[in-house]
């Protein structure tokens, strides 16, 4: 069994590749959900897990722009559950704690959503994201329990439009030594 890590399930923002929330022309990926409610709801896991990681800021490495707070946990089904954008003031859990699935961890914060991702691997840094993240839709469709099975590890390939803005910058670089 799984679940989401919220009560009130409202996707603002799905997995996979989106027009940039900052305005930028380019897709942006975005490997993980973001799960509206109001501040303050509570946080639960979605599935058994040991904390691996949390963070109270949105300035530690690798978690930067996961903040303001969030927690990482191992699952037992293998794989790795970030939780960002929880108010740090109301995490509830520490490095080593043993949750089980629908437990409280913590709250949203002000932002007035939740991030969530499943991934293979912990977060060491941003380049891991888009290889080693599943969709937590489809986690939670496929069962915990097989997934790795069912999505093994693949690396995803550049998005169409790399291609174009590479041969655009060769071609401007090529024109500008003239």
């Amino acid at each position: 069994m799984s679940r989401y890590p919220v009560d009130h399930v409202d996707v603002a923002s799905g997995y996979g590749y989106r027009q940039d929330p900052r305005g930028g022309l380019l897709p942006q990926g975005h490997w993980g959900l973001d799960l509206v409610d109001q501040a303050g709801a509570p946080v639960r896991a979605p599935e058994p897990m040991t904390v691996t990681a949390v963070w109270t800021d949105d300035k530690t490495p690798p978690y930067v722009g996961y903040g303001p707070g969030g927690i990482e946990g191992q699952g037992s089904s293998g794989l790795f559950h970030l939780l960002g954008h929880m108010d740090p003031a109301h995490l509830e859990v520490s490095v080593g704690d043993r949750v089980q699935e629908g437990e409280q961890v913590g709250a949203v914060s002000a932002l007035g959503h939740v991030h969530w991702e499943v991934r293979r691997v912990a977060v060491d840094n941003p380049d891991t994201r888009a290889g080693d993240t599943l969709d937590p839709v489809e986690w939670l469709k496929t069962g915990a329990q097989n997934v790795l099975e069912v999505h093994p590890p693949q690396r995803k390939p550049w998005p169409w439009w790399t291609w174009l803005a590479l041969v655009w910058i060769v071609a401007r670089s090529n024109h500008s030594g003239r």
